[in-house]
């Protein structure tokens, strides 16, 4: 009898969601030429370069790690056309629907007042408050005020069945994909990961749900806490169809404020396979060398490294890239990557121009350096 009701339930969703038209300019069939005439260079993106304009997406995570926290900061960010965790939004309405099914209203007022003093763009955040026919109301509300993104805060609470049974899994997915497509936003769903896998390294497999929820995700994020200091924390990108294996090698460290509840970007990475317990480190950080005794000529390679042949980068960009380059070089010197970031730009190997916290700021290779290795 439960399984019938489930499946009416099911139909009577996909009733209530409209279909396409030829009035709606929605096209689900495209012939291989028509596909190529839209002439796409690039993949769209909401946040560049993790998330699609277009797509569901997911942060998991175990219990206390703060991903509603870093969900609510990723709405405020947008809505104030600002960065998030240094990567640009590029939002067309600057509106988000937050489904919120784990804080009620009272606690929710509390925890934008401590996320943010900006209260002038707060009214292009749409909160509901009840799991009750999600797939409805966002048909309804995004036919009638557009928005870039929805969190679906939990997909537990929404989905309300079976979490391992993969089909139904991908079934009601697939209603959220359709709508993320028909309405040109992202979806993203707060979920959890399986008990006891902090002891594991960081993994898409760790996601309660399994294969049939990770399968629909075209992004996906694990958010950990840090084995020393619960301060920080690591937003571990487990799966990303579109990124480049570096970003999924090593986790972004964060910092938590816990008086703001506002996360910041250390521009630290760590490698996953490091996250999953505490070891004792053979080195003290004493003996580490200081950034003043390598060579000059060393740190410009590094940083010469990371432009390769591009000759301006974005701060993200720049970050990811000279992280990179930074770990690949097997330097360790004390500080790490961020004290090894302030220092090439302190020297002016690497110059950057435009306002700080400007999303326009671009960082360059210093011509002057290369004239003091010659």
């Amino acid at each position: 009898m439960g399984s019938l009701k489930s499946v009416e339930v099911k139909e009577n969703i996909l009733k209530m969601i409209q279909l396409p038209t030829e009035e709606t300019e929605f096209k689900t069939e495209y012939t291989g030429l028509e596909l190529v005439e839209l002439d796409v260079e690039s993949i769209p993106y909401l946040l560049d370069p993790l998330i699609p304009k277009s797509c569901v997406f997911t942060i998991a995570g175990a219990s206390d790690t703060g991903k509603s926290m870093l969900f609510r900061q990723m709405a405020i960010d947008l809505i104030n056309n600002g960065t998030f965790l240094d990567f640009d939004f590029k939002p067309e309405h600057r509106k988000v629907i937050f489904v919120s099914t784990e804080d009620d209203s009272t606690a929710t007022a509390y925890l934008l007042k401590k996320q943010t003093n900006r209260y002038e763009n707060l009214a292009n955040i749409r909160f509901k408050f009840d799991s009750l026919d999600i797939p409805q109301y966002l048909e309804r509300e995004l036919q009638e005020c557009p928005a870039d993104l929805v969190i679906i805060d939990a997909w537990s609470d929404v989905y309300g069945d079976n979490l391992n049974d993969s089909a139904k899994v991908r079934q009601t997915l697939g209603i959220y994909s359709a709508i993320a497509a028909r309405y040109q936003c992202a979806i993203g769903f707060l979920h959890h990961t399986g008990k006891r896998t902090e002891n594991l390294v960081p993994s898409k497999n760790n996601i309660q749900g399994g294969q049939g929820f990770e399968a629909k995700m075209r992004l996906a994020i694990e958010l950990r806490n840090d084995t020393d200091d619960s301060n920080y924390k690591h937003l571990c990108i487990v799966k990303g169809n579109y990124l480049p294996s570096q970003y999924k090698k090593e986790s972004f460290k964060l910092l938590f404020d816990p008086e703001t509840f506002n996360f910041t970007n250390t521009g630290d990475r760590v490698p996953l396979e490091e996250l999953f317990t505490k070891e004792v480190r053979t080195k003290e950080k004493k003996d580490l060398p200081t950034l003043e005794s390598i060579p000059y000529l060393t740190l410009y390679q590094v940083a010469k490294e990371a432009f390769h042949n591009e000759t301006f980068l974005s701060q993200s960009e720049f970050r990811v890239r000279l992280n990179s380059a930074y770990q690949s070089s097997y330097l360790v010197t004390k500080g790490g990557y961020r004290e090894f970031e302030r220092h090439v730009i302190e020297l002016e190997i690497v110059k950057k121009e435009g306002t700080p916290r400007s999303r326009a700021v671009k960082y360059y290779l210093s011509s002057q350096s290369v004239s003091k290795i010659d």
